[in-house]
């Protein structure tokens, strides 16, 4: 989930929708699925950790931690996140573009 929820910052700042959003995607995901509600907090308290601790490298690590059939994953989250509200700001869409980019040769 790191990516969704460096998505969920990219404007600088993460809301409580965005949140419930994050918990939601955990729920449906056949990856998180089986976490209980504490696990799916300790995912998003490990995800932000990593990102503080890595910056824009951590989407790549969590990416390569990810079986390749799963890889399209996190950046189909990371898109439903940034348009969940219908307007892709300037900072949403440089995100976007900028991890698709990095995470090309990955996921082939």
């Amino acid at each position: 989930m790191t990516i969704v929820v460096e998505a969920a910052k990219a404007d600088g700042y993460m809301t409580n929708e965005a949140i419930l959003r994050i918990r939601a995607m955990c729920a449906l995901s056949p990856v998180p699925a089986g976490n209980t509600g504490d696990q799916g907090v300790g995912v998003l308290e490990f995800a932000n950790n990593i990102i503080e601790q890595f910056g824009r490298e951590a989407i790549r690590k969590s990416v390569v931690a990810l079986p390749p059939p799963l890889r399209e994953t996190p950046l189909a989250f990371a898109c439903d996140m940034i348009l969940a509200d219908g307007v892709a700001s300037t900072k949403e869409q440089e995100f976007i573009a900028e991890a698709a980019r990095g995470l090309r040769w990955l996921i082939r």
